[in-house]
């Protein structure tokens, strides 16, 4: 099994001898959209564990060696905060997470929360 660790795990650092949640924040784009860097709007991270738990079906988005994405869909479920699936050790989503264990798990649909992390 392979395990997508996404940001709870991935950038949760002791504060206190408490875990903090991921930081909220907006996707870095041109003036010109209107996204501007408030938080207002953003997800709580609650809310995030709420849709990435209640899905089966997650996008998983590698880098390959010469820097190129790669993005596969797989099966799987969300487990001690981290998106848990199977794949082959020679797929490609293996080596790259193998190589480079940065990873983002994203939903089916474009309306839900996308999610970066760390793979083991």
């Amino acid at each position: 099994m392979a395990k997508a660790t996404v940001a709870a795990k991935a950038i949760q650092e002791k504060d206190r001898g408490k875990m903090r949640e991921p930081e909220a924040g907006r996707p870095i784009m041109p003036s010109l959209y209107g996204m501007g860097k408030a938080k207002k709007g953003t997800m709580k991270w609650a809310d995030v564990c709420r849709q990435v738990e209640a899905s089966r079906n997650y996008w998983i988005c590698t880098t390959r060696a010469d820097g190129r994405p790669h993005a596969m869909p797989v099966w799987g479920f969300w487990f001690d905060d981290a998106v848990v699936f199977g794949t082959g050790r020679e797929t490609m989503k293996a080596r790259n997470i193998a190589r480079s264990p940065s990873v983002v798990v994203h939903l089916e649909s474009g309306d839900d929360a996308g999610v970066r992390g760390h793979g083991t």
